[in-house]
């Protein structure tokens, strides 16, 4: 049956209780598990109650009969109209043809040179056996590239939305849920009526060493992921410390420090800006408001000084030194208005220019 998880405390004046709600990284998370010689999965049926719904044996039979019942939720979830009650019909006619494991790798819609984008080239070299593919807009600068590797699927186009509907790995170096949903998905309803039907594994590469606190964003009730990277066992500490995760942070590096490659010989100072959020619109969030403080800011002036600084310009002169400003991918767009026209300062945009 369907048991509703409560908290009950127990007080002098007698019992007060309180249904769970549901976190973002518990819905993520959730998938058919075997639990004793009983299958389990996590549900919310509402934003505000979770249940946990249970059947008795976890042999054959008893998971028949386990996917019978879902069968027919999504069948009745469909005739009653509910959210995304056509994925789930599609998801239920189409699964008979999904018998071994599909991947989805991605980054941001439009970027593919990062720590995904680099698993995803090594799979298709050396993994063919795994049915993995990547997700990116044709817009995209990185598209013929990757194109040529095979299983480049057009983000948002009708075999992302299928597929995305099996996809038993999610392999992302970014957001998973703002940047590999199809477009006009609502993150919020996947996550309550659509991820617990999939039960994707799900990875989480990371894109830069942790520093600083980042809990807020990355704990595991909000982001949910089976297995985050991590580059040290300092940093890995850090992380289980903070972010609620144990076993599944992995020592393993970067992929893309692999693949870093030797450029050419020449005097280069790199400059790479990081930003900041209340600056700029970020990509993943799709509501809100753009912020117009950009230009007046301590931010702004602070690089403006510094690029236009009469002593380093002399210096990259009298050197024959290019100083090449290579912003951070959110705010990029507005970095370039700050440098100055000289011959010895190059800007560079993620478009055209390689991280590695």
């Amino acid at each position: 049956g369907e048991y509703p998880l409560r908290l009950v405390l127990e007080t002098p004046t007698g019992e007060v209780t309180t249904a769970l709600r549901p976190t973002p990284g518990a819905l993520a998370a959730a998938r058919t598990l075997q639990l004793a010689s009983c299958l389990t999965v996590l549900r919310a049926p509402g934003r505000l109650h979770t249940v946990l719904q249970v059947t008795r044996g976890a042999d054959d039979r008893a998971r028949r009969t386990w996917r019978l019942r879902h069968l027919r939720e999504d069948v009745t979830h469909a005739l009653r109209l509910r959210p995304l009650w056509r994925q789930r019909l599609v998801r239920a006619l189409t699964g008979v043809a999904f018998r071994s494991p599909v991947w989805l790798l991605g980054e941001r819609r439009d970027t593919a040179q990062d720590n995904s984008a680099v698993l995803f080239e090594h799979l298709r070299t050396h993994r063919p056996d795994i049915r993995a593919y990547y997700l990116l807009d044709r817009s995209s600068p990185h598209y013929a590239r990757l194109k040529a590797l095979g299983r480049v699927l057009p983000h948002s186009g009708l075999r992302h939305r299928l597929l995305m509907l099996h996809a038993a790995v999610l392999v992302n170096s970014y957001d998973i849920n703002a940047y590999m949903l199809p477009r006009g998905w609502d993150k919020a309803l996947y996550l309550q009526h659509l991820a617990w039907r999939i039960g994707s594994r799900r990875v989480f590469l990371q894109h830069g060493v942790t520093y600083n606190d980042v809990s807020s964003a990355l704990r595991k009730s909000v982001t949910g992921v089976d297995l985050l990277t991590a580059t040290s066992e300092l940093e890995a500490t850090a992380m289980r410390s903070t972010l609620g995760y144990r076993q599944e942070v992995a020592v393993t590096g970067f992929p893309r420090y692999d693949r870093l490659i030797r450029g050419p010989v020449g005097r280069r100072v790199l400059i790479m800006p990081t930003w900041r959020s209340y600056l700029v619109k970020p990509s993943y969030r799709e509501e809100g408001d753009v912020p117009t403080g950009f230009a007046n800011s301590p931010y702004a002036a602070f690089w403006r000084t510094l690029l236009s600084d009469p002593g380093l310009l002399d210096l990259l002169d009298r050197t024959g030194t290019t100083l090449e400003l290579f912003g951070h991918y959110e705010i990029v767009d507005v970095l370039r208005d700050l440098a100055p026209e000289h011959p010895r300062v190059v800007v560079s945009h993620h478009g055209t220019r390689s991280v590695q």
